[in-house]
Parts: C-alpha cells; structure tokens; sequence
C-alpha cells in the first residue's frame, strides 16, 4: 500500500522519485495514512493473554521461568516456520513469498512484544531471531537459484526480497544480510542476461552467411527496412534496451547502482570481445572475398556501435559511479582487427594475382615484337576492375585504395619476378621476351595512373 501511494505521489510530483520507501521525505508524506498492521479491518492481533500470563507469573514470583519459557517457545516456533526447502521456478511463485510473509509476521510481532514489554524480549535475543531467520531465507533461495535459468524469474524473486527488506527496515530491523544476497542475485541476473545474449549471437552467426544484400533502388531499400528488425534510426535504441534489462535490478531498494555500472561494463566487454569480435575473426580463414569484405565492414559497424555504447553507459550510469571517460576494451579489439581483416584481404586479392599470373600460358621464346600486353593481363584488369566495382564497393574509399594499389605493386613484382624464372634463362631471353614483360609491367602503371 505505501508503495502504492508513493508511485501515485511520484506521479504527480515526479522531484519525490528521488527519495524511496522508508527515507525521511517518504515518512513525513505517509504520516496522514494511519495504518496498524497488528490492528485493522482484516487482522487482530491481541497481546491482552500475554499481558495476563505475564502477571501471573509475576504474581508468583516467577518472571524470569515465564521468560525463559516464553523464549524457548518462540524459538521452537521459528523452527517450525522455517521449511526444508523453496521453489523458485515461475509457475510456483508462492514458495518464497509465503516464507517471507511468515517471517514478517513473526518478525513484526517479536518487535511489537519488544515495544510493549520490554522486560519481556531484549532487543538483543530479537535481533538473534530475526538474523536466523534471515540467514535460513537467504541459503534456502540461493541453493533453489542453481534451477533458474529465466532472467524474469529472477526479476520477481527481487521484487519480494525488496518488498520484504522494506517492510522489515521500517521496523527497524537490519537488513544488511538480505542486501548483500541482493548482490549474488543481480550475479546471477548479470550472468542469465550475458548467456542469453550469448546463444542468440552464436545462432546469428552460424546461420550468417556474411554476404551483404544487394539493393538497388530506394524502393527495395525501402521493402526491405519495412519486413527486417534493423533500422539506422534504431540501433540506438536497441543498445539502450540492452542497457535497461540491467538496470530494471536498480528499482527501489537496490543499494549498489555502482556494481550493476561496473558489471554491465564487465559483460558488455566480455561478450563484444569473445563472442562477437573473436566470431568475426574466427570467419576470416574463408577464402571467398566477398565474406571478408562482409566481416571488415561488420568489424567496422560493431567499432562505431562501441562508441555509442560507450557514450550510453556514460549517460546511464549512476550517481555513486567514478565519473570521467570510459573505455570498452572492445572498441581496441574491434579498430584493430580491422586491421587484421584488410590483411586478409590484401592475402586473398594478391593469391588471386598469383594464380592469374603463374598459371599464364607464356611464350618464352617469342619471334616478333609484340606491342600488346600479354593475355593473362587482359584476365588480371578485369579481374580487379570487377571486384573494385563489385565486391570492394562496400568499402571506404581511402581502403579501397590501398587495396588497389597493394594488388598493382603486388603483380609488378610477380611480373619482375619471371626474369627469375628458370625457363628465362633456359631459353637465353631474347629482346622480344624483354619488351614484352616491360609492356606487361608498363600496363601495369598505366592502371595505377588511371586509378
């Protein structure tokens, strides 16, 4: 109910946000609703055959054997409620909840005997209860949370432990075992939202078969953003939902907004590093250009989303966090395998070379000069021609280039190459066998200046 009134207050006065359920300002709001929970419309708890029993045994001299009875009881009576074992799974939500309740109930009313006869209960034997209690609680859920493989479970399971905290912390009870089990909680939460990202990017990229889409015109461009998920308007938006699901754990009473800043930084680092930049680069050992050309452009597309979460986490995290400038490891990781990308490309282009190159039929001997390149020339052009306006489009212009110009140097050396040849020699190379390889090479430059 307090929870209730306190969202309906931040309703119309969204600056009370800032103060949560047991602050001072919170206190001071609720004073006007009047609310006993040992006395109300649906429960009456009366203290009146205590008081009595207590009498008597003073009565006849006996106070302290009806306190040590009194506590002994209550002791059995904790044992009692506490049960062999919880049920965390979704469709048994009732498990937790009911144990929390009874320990509430208990709780509340061993501090409500405290207030009426505080020779009856010390504070100290109270509060011994109460850290039995809450200790049983916390090992009972944390050996149920080995079956929870569900991130909204766990969501819920929060939820009572917060409702249950505040409840306890207006009655003055301490509740630092409950906080720091909230810790282990959000562990596990961090780690279902990590492994859960995890399989879905494994998926993509098995079935990925990292060749882009060909889109023509504006029209099919536009079919095509109208029937997929992606939109450049909404990557954005995509990593902050990703941001919120670790920051839904931080409502309410969660006192540790740093933690949950440093540990969405942590799982974002370890799953762009290992999962998907390593997928990437791991994709490189294909032969096929158009794959690599694929990955680079990936490689360059998660680089620049990491500038963009960097900037998000900044803006999202908490008050309580280090400010400053943050860094993603995998920013680095992603920039330099770029690097690694390009290689592999220049690899692919240049063995293509190679093959064009030493698999040429070549006329060692020729008889007359010839004022055309060689054939294999021909074949080479259009070759790089092809994939400049084909499979490299893609690219920026400044790599495109240096692709270019690496695989022009690249078949000027295989070409200078030949007068290492065995056959060059063989055969006592002639003017003519010269001046066709300087036509070969002079084609060669003649590409590079068009370029």
């Amino acid at each position: 109910m307090r929870r209730t009134r306190q969202k309906k207050r931040i309703e119309e006065d969204p600056f009370l946000g800032k103060f949560k359920l047991n602050s001072a300002i919170e206190l001071v709001c609720d004073e006007s609703e009047e609310f006993d929970v040992l006395s109300n419309e649906e429960l009456q708890v009366d203290f009146t055959p205590l008081f009595e029993a207590l009498h008597i045994h003073e009565a006849l001299g006996q106070p302290d054997k009806f306190r040590i009875e009194y506590s002994a009881t209550r002791r059995q009576q904790k044992d009692l409620l506490m049960p062999s074992t919880v049920t965390l799974l979704a469709e048994d939500e009732s498990s937790l909840s009911s144990l929390l309740e009874g320990i509430a109930g208990f709780a509340i009313v061993e501090k409500a005997t405290t207030f009426r006869i505080p020779q009856l209960r010390s504070l100290a034997e109270v509060e011994e209860l109460w850290e039995s209690m809450c200790t049983t609680a916390v090992n009972l859920t944390a050996k149920a949370l080995y079956d929870v493989n569900n991130a909204e479970v766990l969501l819920k399971i929060k939820t009572f432990i917060i409702m249950f905290i505040q409840t306890m912390e207006g009655w003055g009870y301490s509740v630092s075992t409950l906080d720091a089990f909230l810790l282990k909680l959000f562990d596990k939460y961090a780690e279902l939202l990590k492994r859960r990202f995890s399989d879905d990017f494994q998926e993509i990229v098995f079935t990925d078969d990292y060749m882009p889409m060909a889109i023509n015109t504006k029209e099919e461009y536009e079919k095509v953003v109208n029937v997929s998920w992606y939109s450049p308007d909404k990557s954005t938006d995509e990593l902050t939902n990703f941001l919120n699901q670790f920051y839904f754990f931080s409502d309410d009473h969660f006192q540790h907004p740093d933690v949950i800043d440093e540990t969405l930084k942590r799982s974002l680092d370890e799953l762009l590093t290992e999962k998907v930049c390593q997928s990437l680069v791991d994709r490189l050992s294909s032969h096929y250009l158009g794959q690599i050309v694929q990955i680079l452009i990936n490689l360059e597309h998660f680089e620049k989303a990491c500038y963009d979460l960097e900037q998000l986490l900044i803006e999202a995290r908490s008050s309580t966090s280090a400010g400053g400038p943050l860094k993603l490891n995998a920013t680095a990781q992603f920039r330099n395998n770029k690097k690694t990308a390009e290689k592999r490309i220049f690899e692919v282009v240049n063995s293509k070379i190679d093959d064009l190159v030493d698999t040429a039929e070549y006329d060692w001997t020729p008889s007359a000069v010839v004022a055309e390149p060689s054939n294999y020339m021909h074949t080479l052009t259009h070759y790089l021609s092809n994939i400049m306006n084909s499979t490299l489009l893609g690219l920026p212009t400044e790599i495109k280039e240096l692709i270019y110009f690496d695989a022009l140097s690249h078949a000027a050396d295989k070409i200078l190459a030949r007068t290492c040849h065995t056959k060059f020699y063989e055969e006592r190379a002639t003017c003519e066998l010269l001046i066709a390889l300087r036509n070969d090479e002079v084609d060669v430059e003649k590409l590079a200046q068009e370029e």
